[in-house]
């Protein structure tokens, strides 16, 4: 391929992998950091000492996910773009668990951190929860596994894409078909 070619090749691929990775990835992450974000706010709120909880008793994959597709200049901004869903998220949360641990502290004899579990969950639990499978069912069908595998890139994008990271960082995390299928993976995550 002439570098033209190669570039013209590399920005339809890339087009593709951020479409259908990243803005599977960065919804997943909003979905799932509006609960966290109420763990925060009920922990300041007093849940430690109801609970008796200490230290880790509070505490994946995306970054990874995304190495495997992007070069280390590329991967930068993937990441950033990520990461403001998440202070997106966080900051309507914080908000809205703020007035209920404010206001709502002692109320029919009830810890703010209680409030704040009752409210969200009624409003959004049913909600979220519908949103999430969905999306997670759809992601399983549209975010894509390592470049090798990923039936809806054509032969000379799927080189390429290998081609770009070994260009990067000077290897290729391929070992073979038997070591990286989908069931490899679950049971290595699993184990």
């Amino acid at each position: 391929m002439t570098d033209d070619e190669r570039n013209r090749v590399e920005r339809k691929m890339i087009r593709k992998v951020d479409f259908r990775l990243l803005t599977m990835t960065i919804l997943m992450y909003i979905l799932n950091y509006l609960d966290r974000n109420n763990i925060a706010s009920a922990k300041l709120a007093g849940m430690q000492t109801d609970l008796n909880l200490h230290g880790n008793q509070y505490e994946p994959g995306c970054l990874y996910l995304l190495s495997c597709w992007y070069t280390r200049k590329e991967l930068v901004k993937r990441t950033a773009v990520l990461y403001s869903g998440s202070i997106i998220s966080g900051a309507f949360s914080g908000l809205f668990a703020a007035g209920i641990t404010q206001n709502l502290d002692g109320a029919r004899g009830l810890s703010a951190w209680r409030w704040l579990f009752i409210i969200e969950g009624c409003m959004t639990r049913r909600a979220i929860c519908q949103i999430s499978i969905t999306v997670a069912i759809i992601a399983c069908f549209i975010i894509p596994d390592l470049p090798r595998t990923t039936s809806w890139l054509n032969n000379q994008e799927k080189k390429l894409a290998v081609w770009r990271l070994e260009a990067d960082i000077g290897e290729d995390d391929w070992v073979d078909s038997n070591h990286q299928s989908f069931i490899a993976g679950a049971k290595a995550a699993f184990l």
